[in-house]
């Protein structure tokens, strides 16, 4: 049997190369590792992301067919209920209409108060306007039962009669009340549903639509006449040179 002889240097110098091929797997492992969790963790979130997407879209076409829904039930002119229930001071819809009535009763107004709303109030803000009339009393018993069918929206506080000698003709103080409340000014949450209107909901919104609108005089445009400045146009049609000193 022969004697097995072991170079120190050689084996000295392959268990360095072993030891930089280890170290050097260690490194890539550990570096396959550390791409492998990181990709890992895109991945998750790009999947994660998606079906949050998705669940968006499930709630967002459930809303769009929610509101088509609600849409084909509501009456073309629905824009109209800003009118009887404006998101600003009402005070001035509300004279115009009673002063309507009165003219078309044929009574005489003797004076008006308006006061305005508070807007410090929270959903609802109330306007008030008070005047005092006179007339027959058949025109001023009609004027009250068609207040209740004008817009916006209004109620009678209080209303006192005073007769007169005749037994004919009426005064009447009649203190009246308009109201207005804000748009929402915060979005409801996309996650949140849409609920669909109740009958009575129904019922308040053709109540209130209608309300008999106030007068609005619409006004057309005149045709400009020959030789007419357009005082808007800055440079006017045919300039006049300005002389210079």
């Amino acid at each position: 049997m022969k004697d097995i002889k072991f170079n120190l240097n050689s084996l000295g110098k392959d268990a360095r190369a072993v030891g930089i091929i280890v170290f050097g797997y260690v490194i890539l492992l550990v570096m396959f590792i550390a791409g492998f969790n990181n990709f890992y963790r895109n991945i998750t979130s790009i999947l994660s992301n998606i079906k949050t997407s998705e669940n968006d879209i499930k709630a967002f076409s459930a809303k769009a067919e929610s509101l088509t829904v609600i849409e084909e039930k509501l009456p073309s002119n629905m824009l109209d209920i800003q009118i009887a229930v404006p998101d600003d001071e009402p005070i001035l819809f509300l004279y115009t209409n009673i002063k309507r009535l009165v003219s078309e009763n044929n009574l005489v107004p003797v004076s008006v108060d308006l006061i305005l709303a508070d807007k410090s109030e929270a959903e609802m803000s109330v306007s008030k306007l008070n005047i005092i009339l006179n007339g027959s009393k058949k025109d001023m018993l009609n004027l009250v039962t068609q207040i209740k069918t004008i817009a916006p929206a209004t109620t009678i506080d209080t209303i006192d009669f005073e007769k007169y000698a005749n037994d004919v003709s009426i005064g009447a103080t009649i203190n009246l009340q308009t109201y207005s409340s804000p748009l929402p000014k915060v979005i409801p949450s996309g996650k949140s549903s849409i609920q669909k209107l109740t009958p009575t909901e129904e019922e308040v919104i053709q109540d209130l639509l209608s309300l008999t609108k106030p007068p609005v005089k619409s006004y057309e445009a005149q045709e400009k006449k020959s030789g007419q400045i357009d005082p808007f146009n800055i440079f006017f049609e045919n300039p006049t040179p300005t002389p210079t000193p």
